[in-house]
């Protein structure tokens, strides 16, 4: 274990805030999630699987007494409490109170399906900008009592002293659910990150640049005309491969570049489509051309970035590809129209613009 903890007056162990480091799983095709190279770093406090109502007998820290009343409001299903909680410069926005009643009614059901409320743990609280994160968990579904899932309430610090519940639900709560979901008995572990070239510091309601959370990974740019250039790098040999077989006379074959369920997808658009239709299709990709920009190494998941040659270089949005590689079938595009929280980061103006600056680059690594 590598936490500090600070012993308080009655004899508890009480986690102290530290730097950390999670690995994130990427999903092929809304099916099966699967390891890869891509960190989030972060600060935060490990609670160890405290349950609730112990964190409300602690009143060292007045935001864990603020999540354990809100908790309480939800399982209780008082609907009145929970919602004196919420931030109120959001509780000014139009159709805030019908947002608020949806949220409260999708946790309670949730809590409900657990069979005991004993069983509801407090993982870990992430330090992000002004914001909390509280990594909540359950085990004991009554359909699946060995299933363990995470779940997270934003509370957010207010000006100038006091708490509140943001019903905010930035992409980045969703990537750190997931992860502690995917991999509960894997979270901390001593990952090097030696081969990250890159971070990419996500922008966060109240950014406090002491407490920010950075996305991690490597990746390499370039200026690949996937039609006319040559190149040895083998994530690039095989997208050269696959879109070439579109645009040429074996564009047939062009589904099997794809995983399975991607495969499908495609080939059932292509089935509602005339000969003319998919011809054109075709002739769209050739004249538009397509020039790999950055390619996101994930291993196994690689992301292709690229501009059609008809776009300007200064536009700042670029489109990209997911590949895998498998362990039969070797490399593979995937995830053909499906999308999850980290493509909202991949598709804010934020992250584009500091992919084609190079300004994400680590410094360490010159």
């Amino acid at each position: 274990m590598r936490f500090l903890f600070t012993l308080f007056f009655v004899g508890l162990l009480y986690p102290t805030a530290i730097a950390d480091l999670i690995k994130l799983p990427l999903q092929i095709d809304h099916d099966y999630f699967l390891p890869t190279q891509l960190y989030l770093e972060f600060e935060a406090a490990n609670y160890n699987n405290e349950k609730i109502e112990d964190l409300s007998k602690n009143r060292q820290h007045e935001e864990d007494v603020f999540f354990a009343t809100l908790f309480e409001a939800i399982i209780t299903n008082n609907y009145d409490a929970a919602k004196t909680l919420l931030l109120e410069d959001e509780t000014e926005e139009e159709n805030s109170y019908d947002n608020f009643e949806n949220i409260f009614l999708q946790y309670q059901h949730l809590v409900q399906k657990v069979q005991a409320t004993s069983n509801i743990t407090v993982k870990s609280k992430i330090f992000a900008g002004n914001n909390l994160f509280y990594i909540w968990g359950a085990k004991g579904m009554a359909a699946d009592p060995q299933l363990l899932f995470f779940r997270a309430f934003n509370i957010r610090r207010k000006q100038p002293s006091g708490f509140g519940w943001s019903q905010e639900y930035p992409p980045l709560i969703s990537l750190l659910t997931t992860a502690y979901t995917v991999h509960a008995n894997e979270i901390r572990k001593d990952y090097t990150t030696e081969k990250a070239s890159f971070q990419y510091k996500i922008p966060i309601y109240g950014q406090d640049s002491k407490k920010p959370v950075t996305l991690l990974f490597d990746g390499f740019h370039t200026s690949f005309d996937v039609f006319n250039d040559k190149n040895d790098n083998e994530v690039l040999t095989f997208y050269q491969s696959a879109y070439t077989t579109l645009t040429g006379a074996d564009h047939r074959q062009f589904a099997t570049f794809y995983t399975e369920k991607s495969r499908l997808k495609f080939q059932d658009w292509q089935s509602r489509m005339t000969e003319e239709e998919f011809e054109l299709f075709r002739n769209d990709i050739r004249s538009k051309g397509r020039n790999v920009t950055f390619v996101m190494d994930l291993a196994p998941f690689y992301i292709v970035f690229y501009r059609y040659n008809t776009e300007s270089t200064k536009k700042e949005f670029v489109h990209y590809d997911y590949i895998i590689k498998t362990p039969n079938e070797g490399f593979r595009l995937t995830n053909l129209y499906y999308t999850d929280s980290l493509d909202q980061i991949l598709n804010s103006p934020e992250f584009q613009r500091g992919l084609q600056e190079d300004s994400i680059r680590r410094k360490n690594e010159g």
